[in-house]
């Protein structure tokens, strides 16, 4: 099967849903999905969020082994829904990888358990509150609703799927995070469990694969204990959990990060089916590299404003407008940066530059908004969607 397996991971444009992209995804489009989907996936209405909007479940599968799925837990993060549908597509397939999973593997998935906020665009929900720090409160009825999920699923393998901001770099190198993964700690120790070893090794046989796709762009979230976070919170109760983060890539719709997380899915579901990851080294996951924060969005160097000379970090805010994402660039920083690095980088060589139209003569305020910048007669935009 290992053969099928890479076949399958080259052939992602045949199992693409096309009908859903881009980074903002309207929940009525989700829902149309959803409903439109075989009756082989045996969609539920599993409960009502804050606002009252349905929180779904799909599930199929015949297999011994059970996996939970959810994503959106926070509603601006929807690379791993979009990702979801994907896998859809290729579950309906008749592939033979996917008839195997079918047959081995039972699955609980839920897209979206934050609707409110997916519709909102903010990671929060409709009572301002982080599901995922929620895990032991359980004040909210979407945390209700996942736990109860959780308890009466039983599942062998917990996949928490979420998107991480553009920040990060794999390790100290000049490679952005494009994907990254986390085996959650038990305890304060972080101590080495037999449930986290074999959360390990499954991130292991991701990061193995993919490293010809994304070679120094895979990155390892820190572990430190948090209990109130559902990852950490489930794999204390002895079930294997992964987290799953949908890093920047090379567009900030995230249509590429999306075909590498489609390729996560496959490629762990594949091992827990097989059982191969089960022949590895745990503590190979200690060789991913731990993520940094040593990116900006954009890095204008060496600006001259009076007197002065600076670097200029700009991070893009994202703004839902009109069912779309606008990300408008503000200032964020202003000092030497040269330990980080910028998804754009202009050098400015101590030129004398415009700013929405404005000579720059002082230094900027932090949150200024630039738009464009006009260096020697030709206008860079800054801001995109």
């Amino acid at each position: 099967m290992q053969i099928a397996l890479e076949e399958v991971l080259e052939d992602y444009l045949r199992f693409k849903n096309e009908n859903i992209s881009g980074r903002y995804v309207p929940y009525t489009k989700i829902e149309e999905e959803l409903k439109n989907l075989s009756p082989y996936f045996n969609l539920q209405i599993e409960g009502k969020s804050l606002a009252g909007r349905n929180i779904y479940s799909l599930n199929f599968g015949t297999g011994s082994q059970k996996v939970m799925a959810w994503s959106q837990m926070h509603g601006n993060e929807t690379t791993t829904t979009k990702a979801l549908f994907d896998f859809f597509n290729f579950m309906a397939s008749n592939h033979a990888l996917a008839n195997s999973l079918q047959k081995e593997l039972t699955f609980k998935i839920i897209p979206v358990l934050n609707p409110d906020g997916a519709v909102a665009y903010t990671r929060l929900n409709a009572n301002h509150v982080d599901l995922n720090r929620d895990s032991v409160e359980l004040s909210q009825p979407e945390s209700k609703l996942l736990r109860f999920f959780f308890e009466s699923f039983s599942p062998d393998l917990c996949l928490n799927l979420h998107g991480q901001r553009t920040i990060f770099s794999a390790g100290k190198s000049p490679f952005t995070s494009a994907l990254s993964f986390l085996s959650p700690a038990v305890d304060e120790s972080c101590k080495l469990t037999d449930v986290r070893k074999q959360s390990m090794r499954l991130i292991n046989a991701i990061y193995q694969q993919l490293q010809k796709d994304l070679p120094h762009q895979i990155g390892r979230y820190d572990d430190t204990y948090n209990i109130n976070c559902i990852g950490d919170y489930m794999q204390t109760q002895g079930v294997p959990t992964i987290l799953f983060e949908a890093g920047h890539l090379n567009d900030y719709q995230r249509e590429d990060t999306r075909e590498m997380i489609w390729k996560s899915y496959l490629v762990v579901l594949n091992a827990l089916r097989s059982q191969d990851h089960e022949n590895t080294s745990w503590n190979s996951y200690f060789e991913i590299p731990l993520n940094q924060k040593k990116f900006f969005d954009i890095i204008l160097r060496n600006c001259l404003f009076g007197d002065s000379i600076s670097d200029i970090a700009i991070q893009y805010e994202e703004i839902l407008m009109n069912d779309e994402i606008r990300f408008v660039p503000m200032v964020h920083k202003i000092n030497d940066l040269n330990d980080f690095h910028g998804h754009f980088e202009i050098d400015l060589k101590s030129r004398n530059i415009k700013i929405n139209g404005k000579k720059l003569n002082d230094p900027p305020e932090i949150n200024d908004i630039w738009t464009k910048i006009r260096v020697e007669n030709k206008d860079i935009v800054l801001e995109q969607g």
